[in-house]
């Protein structure tokens, strides 16, 4: 049988064709079995996204669900749809039952890092350096992007957006010293970018595996801090 698990995700990702939608959708109308077991999958992919909140956990879980779903159907046809519709069901429920109730592993860099986009030009569309360091750091080039956020810096050495994007970027290259300091220096003065600055130098240091240092950080976010929520779950689950 088909791995009706594929099918469930491609459609809430909207990647299925013109044909294969047309298809699914009348399924849907048709098959109480299918419509059932795919209502059960939105369910619980929705309820582990707003629970979770987490881009690498949701892929991860995704990842498993399809894995369950290809052990199964290699045993079971569409004359056992009961028994199909009872044993996803039960994979389901166990798998919930991993990834909310079970103790989290420690929080990683690559968990939590989110990149904001660099939007330079608006602002000053004429400087091709600044045009380049956009496209470079947005698409996550980031050895050219120092590069060039470097020769920014030399000349407008005091632009605090500019050095929170290339404390990013040096994290990413791992020159957590030159990071740090640059991070720092935002994370303590009074700029639109300060609070970012915490929040990425905070992820600096779990990158590093400096827990102490990074809750210490973490702990000095506010809360309407749009990243806050992610700094409370790491918190929760540093090291002590």
């Amino acid at each position: 049988m088909e791995d009706q698990f594929l099918q469930f995700e491609n459609y809430l990702a909207e990647q299925l064709t013109d044909d294969q939608l047309k298809s699914f959708e009348e399924k849907l109308q048709t098959d109480i079995s299918f419509k059932e077991a795919f209502d059960l999958y939105k369910e619980t992919h929705d309820f582990l996204k707003n629970k979770i909140q987490n881009e690498a956990a949701t892929e991860e879980f995704t990842t498993n669900i399809k894995q369950v779903s290809k052990n199964h159907f290699k045993n079971h046809n569409k004359n056992k749809s009961k028994n199909w519709f009872i044993s996803i069901a039960a994979s389901i429920a166990l798998l919930i039952g991993v990834y909310v109730f079970y103790p989290k592993s420690t929080p990683t860099y690559e968990e939590y890092i989110s990149y904001p986009t660099a939007n330079f030009t608006t602002r000053n569309s004429q400087n091709e350096t600044l045009v380049k360091a956009q496209n470079a750091f947005n698409t996550k080039d980031f050895k050219q992007a120092n590069s060039l956020f470097d020769k920014l810096l030399n000349e407008d050495i005091h632009n605090s957006e500019l050095q929170l994007y290339q404390g990013i970027t040096l994290v990413e290259l791992y020159k957590f010293e030159e990071a740090d300091q640059i991070l720092s220096i935002l994370a303590s003065g009074k700029s639109s970018f300060t609070t970012n600055a915490i929040w990425y130098l905070a992820l600096s240091k779990l990158k590093q595996e400096k827990y102490s240092d990074c809750k210490l950080l973490l702990e000095k976010l506010p809360k309407e801090f749009k990243h806050y929520k992610n700094a409370q779950k790491i918190q929760k689950n540093l090291p002590e």
